[in-house]
């Protein structure tokens, strides 16, 4: 997936040229690796009934700041042409020791229109390999007639994950997201060389609740943990090159609290650094 903002501009870039030879296209062919639906459904079983993307929203309790309230550093951050016709600055407490990857705008026939979608990713601090990624939702769009929106968007935090353990447990993406998609329920993702070069498809419609806030990623005692996001998004799919094998699951998540388990239980294109900037501004 090529974004815009990636795209060689040039008076006359020429015209494409057909790959006809067989050879040039092996390997542009991707394998779909699907998760087992009895996996999903495993999961959702245990941690309860999955919501849709406008549920979530609805429940969003943070909002983005005002283009007012964004410090010097923010604002520089901002196109200079086309200028923006309105912008917003994360919370820092929201960005801290995350890296701005991909965003996503809503298409047409999307369930929830006028949604931006941006994803953070979090590199491995060492032993821990603690390396994941997430993605914010933010409604940017028009509130409904007769209704009074928010002065400021509301924005909710989804874990990226993937299940293991046959659907028992699931592991944090361990890869930055470099390109991404929204194509009406679903959400596709590039991951690099951490989640083995693949596009995981996220369905909208079966986003996870997570019950609690620590800062660990898993089943818990007592529940469930998204690195502290209020929701956990399980990939449904994977597309890989031909030849290319999924990166093998652990048998538990590799990011889990410390403490036993029961027997039963198995286990928008700115760049900065966790250092820099609080945020980069949502523009419009």
């Amino acid at each position: 997936m090529i974004s815009v903002s990636q795209a060689t501009v040039a008076d006359d870039p020429g015209r494409l040229e057909p790959l006809t030879a067989a050879s040039d296209r092996a390997p542009l062919r991707l394998t779909e690796h699907r998760v087992p639906q009895r996996w999903l459904d495993r999961l959702s079983s245990a941690m309860g009934r999955p919501v849709d993307l406008r549920t979530a929203l609805a429940g969003a309790g943070r909002t983005l700041r005002d283009a007012g309230d964004c410090t010097a550093a923010e604002r520089e951050a901002l196109p200079v042409a086309p200028a923006a016709t309105r912008a917003y600055c994360w919370a820092e407490a929201d960005t801290r020791g995350w890296l701005p990857g991909a965003v996503a705008v809503s298409g047409d026939g999307d369930q929830a229109p006028g949604v931006i979608v941006s994803a953070w990713s979090r590199e491995s601090d060492g032993a821990a390999g603690r390396s994941a990624a997430r993605v914010a939702f933010v409604d940017a769009g028009e509130p409904p007639a007769g209704r009074d929106g928010p002065d400021r968007p509301r924005e909710v935090s989804a874990l990226l994950a993937v299940p293991v353990d046959g659907g028992q447990d699931y592991r944090a993406l361990s890869s930055p997201v470099s390109g991404m998609v929204r194509y009406q329920d679903k959400l596709l993702v590039t991951a690099g060389a951490g989640d083995a070069d693949a596009l995981y498809v996220y369905d909208l419609d079966r986003i996870q609740r997570a019950t609690s806030d620590a800062a660990v990623v898993g089943r818990v005692p007592g529940g469930w943990a998204a690195d502290g996001q209020a929701y956990v998004l399980p990939a449904v799919a994977s597309y890989r090159p031909a030849g290319a094998r999924p990166r093998r699951a652990p048998t538990r998540s590799p990011w889990t609290a410390a403490a036993p388990r029961p027997p039963s239980w198995r286990a928008s294109g700115c760049r900065r650094t966790p250092a820099g900037p609080p945020g980069c501004g949502a523009t419009r």
